[in-house]
């Protein structure tokens, strides 16, 4: 597979953890991305449609209709 660097590593754990906030949670897109370690929300959202291919809030509400 693709190696990753630890800081993408870690970028793509924390992502993970906050996909799954966005399922299992009502808390709001900036809250999720500080609890994950994201100090600036922007740059989370930037980070979040790189990997998932959709903004948090599209995630969230395509989670809740499948």
């Amino acid at each position: 597979g693709i190696r990753l660097s630890p800081v993408e590593y870690l970028i793509q754990y924390r992502l993970t953890q906050a996909a799954l906030k966005l399922r299992t949670t009502e808390e709001s897109v900036a809250v999720i991305a500080q609890e994950c370690g994201f100090s600036d929300s922007s740059y989370f959202c930037r980070k979040f449609k790189e990997f998932f291919h959709m903004r948090p809030k599209e995630y969230r509400g395509y989670q809740k209709e499948h």
